[in-house]
């Protein structure tokens, strides 16, 4: 694990042989605990005297994949459940166990934006499978082939408080308001569609897309590929 303290990046801990491996995510609390996902569990960080110390490993013995962090709120896959922290600092200093919202191999989690936050409410994948909506705890949405998505192999999702919903999939991206559905081709070459395996927005409502070949933003309902420095949002 690698922490980017300015010009470079560092090691967070070289003495720690857990992180000489495969790290599968980070998130960072509101306390500025830092949490990373680890085959073995979930690798707990704290700051104290301007250093970074190993506080301990969560949930000893589960395959970690994804996380997702809203606020106070954590999300973690694993290949046996999606478990969520209502509020993960809380949890720490109590040394609290997640809670279950899923039984079964999740991929990716997303959280709902908005006041939904709060109830845990997120969108989740399955390999293959498509997304599903929960919705205090419960499915109440799936999304695949069958509702015109070009592939039930969901890899990005994201949505925003206007009710929007962004999906990425291995064959471009689709557009899902309360009212409509869209689907927008992302092509990487003039042979294949465009595999989406990230997507964010940024301060400025731009939709930003990520793929096996680079980075592309979406401008007046088109993808276009970020080839300069200049381009990126920061």
């Amino acid at each position: 694990a690698l922490l980017f303290d300015r010009p470079a990046f560092t090691p967070l801990d070289p003495a720690n042989t857990l992180l000489d491996q495969q790290i599968h995510s980070i998130v960072r609390t509101p306390a500025g605990d830092i949490l990373i996902g680890l085959p073995q569990g979930l690798a707990w960080y704290r700051k104290t005297d301007a250093r970074w110390k190993y506080a301990g490993l969560l949930l000893s013995g589960t395959d970690v994949n994804n996380m997702a962090a809203a606020g106070e709120h954590v999300w973690l896959t694993t290949n046996r459940n999606l478990l969520y922290y209502p509020a993960i600092d809380s949890a720490l200093a109590q040394a609290a166990d997640p809670l279950t919202l899923v039984s079964g191999p999740v991929d990716n989690v997303f959280p709902v934006p908005g006041p939904q936050t709060a109830g845990g409410d997120c969108w989740y994948t399955e390999p293959i499978r498509g997304a599903w909506r929960l919705h205090d705890g419960k499915p109440v949405q799936r999304l695949t082939r069958d509702n015109g998505l070009p592939s039930s192999f969901i890899k990005a999702i994201c949505a925003d408080t206007e009710g929007i919903i962004w999906l990425g999939t291995e064959y471009g991206l689709s557009k899902l308001t309360p009212a409509a559905y869209q689907f927008y081709p992302v092509t990487e070459d003039s042979l294949r569609d465009a595999n989406i395996i990230a997507s964010a927005k940024d301060r400025n409502s731009t939709l930003w897309l990520g793929t096996f070949s680079g980075i592309y933003r979406m401008q007046d309902g088109r993808a276009t590929q970020v080839l300069q420095p200049g381009g990126l949002p920061f």
